[in-house]
């Protein structure tokens, strides 16, 4: 009984896996914005890079899975000198991000077989975040250094259109899309990204 069983199982996981699920990658480049650390002037400007499976699709829709994953920089730098006072602020920023999120994809880029020529997806799902900030300030003859690398978790969500390039079957796309990544442990942001991509 426990054979058959783990036969049917096996049997099932297998058609799934030729008939329903297939890996997706993404290459581009991002921007984050955040009002509440600085680089609400001077947006952190990354690379992004998304890896997905779908476990359902047809040849309108599908749904995924997705781990959005980017990084990025951002900087800022102020300099003042006048009537023998010298102010000189040096910011900068790495940030690194990865939620994961359940997608619902309808149209172009949501499976290998879609026909249509454009497509649009939503996402929502939970994620993790890492910066580290190295400020240098000096005024006058006095300089400080502070350096920090908040950790923080909270809820992601991610929107955006899909344009279809080449052949029918097996077309890539091209991907416009924003997220969303509130902090709700740690560090306190919210974060907005944009990001445009190359899904192959």
């Amino acid at each position: 009984m426990k054979k058959s069983l783990l036969i049917s199982l096996f049997c099932v996981t297998a058609f799934l896996t030729c008939h329903s699920q297939h890996f997706t990658n993404g290459l581009g480049i991002s921007i984050l914005h955040d009002e509440t650390n600085y680089s609400g002037n001077n947006p952190y400007i990354g690379i992004a890079y998304t890896p997905g499976v779908t476990f359902l699709e047809t040849r309108k829709y599908a749904l995924s899975i997705t781990a959005p994953f980017r990084v990025g920089y951002a900087s800022t730098y102020f300099s003042q000198n006048s009537n023998d006072t010298i102010v000189i602020d040096d910011w900068q920023s790495v940030i690194v991000q990865l939620p994961v999120l359940f997608n619902f994809a309808y149209g172009a880029g949501s499976s290998q077989k879609a026909p249509a020529r454009f497509g649009f997806f939503v996402g929502a799902g939970y994620g993790v975040q890492l910066r580290y900030y190295h400020e240098v300030y000096q005024f006058n003859e006095t300089k400080s250094i502070g350096t920090s690398s908040p950790f923080s978790t909270g809820a992601a969500f991610s929107a955006g259109i899909r344009l279809a390039v080449g052949r029918t079957y097996r077309r890539k796309n091209i991907e416009l899309g924003a997220g969303y990544l509130l902090g709700i442990t740690g560090e306190d942001h919210n974060i907005i990204s944009y990001h445009v991509l190359f899904n192959f």
